[in-house]
């Protein structure tokens, strides 16, 4: 059983030192508030524009890019690029973002293929927030329950 897995694992490890693919990371992997920004930006209000995905490839050429969204309910939107740029750097946002987003923790998965053979991947993520007023409602509704449940708690302790 044991010489099995390590013949194997030795397989495996052979393919891969061979295999003409390289792998290299992206210059620079970030969310940003708008395309052509190079700012980072990990906070959003609800009501704030699109966030955008900003990827810096490693080298000029024919590339496909795809992004994975991930939601804070785990949902999956995908988003993709091909082509050559004139430059290295692309703009990646969600197409439906004002009928997807939500209030939360968000993921973004990318990667990248070249035509050489060249590939990489990055992640990151950011937070969307509720709006200002919602959560100023919210406390103001708040407040005269906890007043009465604290009441109610001190008077049974009586």
């Amino acid at each position: 059983m044991n010489k099995k897995i390590i013949s194997t694992v030795i397989v495996i490890l052979a393919l891969a030192a061979f295999a003409p693919n390289s792998f290299a990371a992206f210059d620079a992997y970030k969310i940003v508030g708008s395309s052509g920004s190079f700012t980072e930006k990990t906070v959003f209000g609800f009501d704030d524009p699109s966030p955008y995905l900003y990827m810096r490839l490693p080298d000029n050429g024919q590339a496909f890019t795809g992004s994975f969204w991930r939601d804070p309910d785990a949902a999956i939107f995908y988003m993709s690029t091909a082509g050559s740029t004139p430059n290295r750097d692309r703009w990646i946002t969600l197409a439906d973002w004002a009928t997807v987003k939500k209030v939360g923790e968000w993921e973004v998965n990318s990667n990248y293929f070249y035509t050489t053979g060249e590939n990489g991947f990055g992640t990151t993520s950011f937070t969307v927030t509720p709006e200002p007023l919602a959560m100023t409602l919210f406390l103001i509704g708040g407040a005269p329950i906890a007043v009465n449940l604290y009441r109610k708690r001190r008077l049974s302790k009586v």
